[in-house]
């Protein structure tokens, strides 16, 4: 194809010399790129080819669609780091930039390309050699023969003096600041220096799918809205490790957006916080509801305060480890202490009445006769049960505590449960003379964790037995709703009042929240039920009047 009285190469290229445009345009009347393969070869007067080869900026002619190389200056291979233009000529334009730059991405370039005139920002370049340097770049889109091309002229930012006044500018403001109040005097520099109305800094939390803004400066509101989807936003990309600069249009860019709905933004710039493995664990972000014009090396200065920003993160982070660690040792020691208090209570009485009776044995064994003698035997004889008992629920809370406990589900008859707990409390049954009823017939079997359903249940047939009156009974029972067996014990005891069964339902799984008029123990096994219930997925509910006894019901899952 040939092309009249147009160059390819943008005369903004060779604006330095307007004599050398009238020239070229005057004495070379035709310029033919032609193409073989994905190359484009430079056919013209030798002239123009210096000009091209020997202008101080790099110079790349793309393909508008799939935006490979077709052609490049002398300069480009000096700025990229290669010898020869075939390390260039192919090669997508997007591997020159550094973690291939949202503003350069394929979507946003399909828009420009399409626009006539220049378009002009700064960002980091990556050469050949893997070196990354911060450059300006102007895009221009020409169509030629209806043929559209996009050149990119590209150099080197040296507005140093700038950067560095700049650079000194906003380390004067954080310098002696810390933590939250950092990030606001942070965002507030942002804006002031790149002339915007909001800014802010911004941490990811809840596993990565929340953004929770830390500080922000500027008079937007609902910066960010309820529920604000990460995905296809405005933000997305700088979370995805990348710095991203929209100088205007970002409502066309974004218009499902909420934030950009809500606060009517045009431009935005945003580069990402990284953790020190290397993961994005916030950003810092400034934005306008007027286009936004990037300043020298703005990129280079907000990785900086990147870097920062980062390390205030982990500091505020390492401090509220540091809080939490504080509190859960004070919490262990009042579990400690609280325990102790417990082990001592639950220990002295049943250890008292052994050495009481068996003292009484010992100096009285020849004159008691052989009914005497078998009653304080049994009473001996269940006090060591409650101390067997005890030590029983202390160890499974032990485990749970130190968080070693496992689930084990199994097929399990919920008959054969109660028919052996109440084996194991057969002696305190008759010795308080209590009446048992089990009400189990056809009851259906569960499959769960045997150990836990048993310390369940044992925990509640004691408090039945223990607080129960002499002479009273206990009625064990079920009933199915949905997918769970419902298994009831009533006994008519002394009943719990109901503020002791609001402190049992509220209390969270632990012996310090339950405090109760009755014994200690109480507390421990109640506290081992809630917990055991709520790992195999069940629900336990208390019904009480005092004097008229209490009904506790186990939801217990089928499977």
């Amino acid at each position: 194809m040939s092309i009249k009285k147009q160059n390819i190469i943008d005369r903004k290229f060779v604006k330095r010399d307007k004599s050398n445009i009238n020239y070229l345009n005057m004495h070379y009347e035709k310029y033919y790129p032609v193409t073989k393969g994905s190359h484009v070869i430079l056919e013209s007067q030798p002239f123009f080819s210096v000009l091209f080869n020997e202008s101080p900026d790099a110079i790349l002619i793309l393909d508008s669609k799939d935006y490979s190389i077709l052609e490049c200056n002398e300069k480009s291979l000096t700025l990229f780091e290669t010898k020869t233009k075939s390390s260039l000529i192919n090669l997508s334009a997007f591997r020159l930039f550094d973690n291939e730059t949202v503003e350069f991405s394929k979507d946003i370039s399909s828009s420009n390309s399409k626009k006539q005139g220049e378009f002009t920002q700064e960002l980091a370049f990556r050469t050949l050699k893997q070196n990354i340097f911060w450059g300006k770049l102007s895009k221009y889109s020409v169509k030629v023969d209806k043929q559209q091309y996009l050149i990119l002229r590209i150099s080197k930012a040296t507005d140093y003096l700038n950067t560095e006044e700049t650079l000194a500018t906003l380390l004067r403001g954080t310098a002696k600041v810390t933590g939250i109040i950092f990030f606001k005097e942070l965002s507030r520099l942002l804006c002031n220096t790149f002339h915007v109305k909001y800014a802010f800094v911004a941490k990811l939390s809840g596993g990565k799918e929340n953004l929770q803004i830390l500080e922000s400066y500027g008079p937007f509101k609902n910066i960010l809205p309820e529920n604000y989807k990460l995905k296809n936003s405005l933000v997305e990309n700088v979370l995805g490790g990348y710095t991203t600069f929209y100088p205007t249009d970002v409502q066309k860019l974004f218009p499902k957006d909420e934030l950009v709905k809500q606060n009517n933004i045009n431009g935005f710039m945003g580069t990402p916080v990284f953790g020190s493995s290397g993961e994005v664990v916030g950003m810092i972000a400034f934005l306008d509801d007027s286009p936004i014009e990037e300043i020298p090396n703005s990129r280079y200065l907000l990785s900086i305060f990147a870097s920062r920003t980062a390390a205030e993160i982990q500091r505020i982070r390492s401090k509220e480890i540091l809080k939490e660690q504080a509190r859960k040792l004070a919490t262990s020691d009042n579990i400690k202490d609280r325990l102790l208090s417990i082990i001592t209570h639950d220990l002295k009485n049943p250890l008292h009445t052994i050495m009481g009776f068996s003292e009484l044995l010992k100096l009285n064994l020849d004159k008691y006769d052989k009914k005497n003698i078998g009653d304080r035997v049994e009473i001996i004889d269940n006090s060591i049960r409650d101390i067997f008992f005890f030590l029983e629920n202390l160890s499974d809370w032990s485990h749970i505590f130190n968080g070693d406990i496992r689930q084990s589900p199994q097929t399990i008859s919920i008959q054969d449960t109660i028919e052996e707990n109440l084996t194991f409390f057969q002696s305190m049954l008759q010795s308080k003379k209590l009446k048992v009823q089990v009400k189990l017939t056809d009851c259906p079997k569960v499959n769960t964790d045997k150990v836990m359903i048993y310390s369940i249940i044992r925990n509640i047939i004691s408090n039945a037995i223990k607080y129960n009156n002499t002479n009273g009974s206990i009625v064990i029972g079920y009933f199915l709703s949905g997918n769970f067996i419902n298994l009831t014990i009533q006994d008519s005891g002394k009943g719990i009042s109901e503020s002791i069964i609001q402190n049992i339902m509220n209390a969270d799984h632990s012996i310090l929240e339950i405090k109760t008029s009755r014994q200690n123990s109480l507390g421990l096994g109640i506290s081992l039920s809630k917990n055991f219930i709520r790992r195999i997925g069940g629900k336990i509910n208390f019904e009480s009047s005092l004097n008229k006894g209490t009904k506790v019901t186990i939801a217990i899952p089928k499977a």
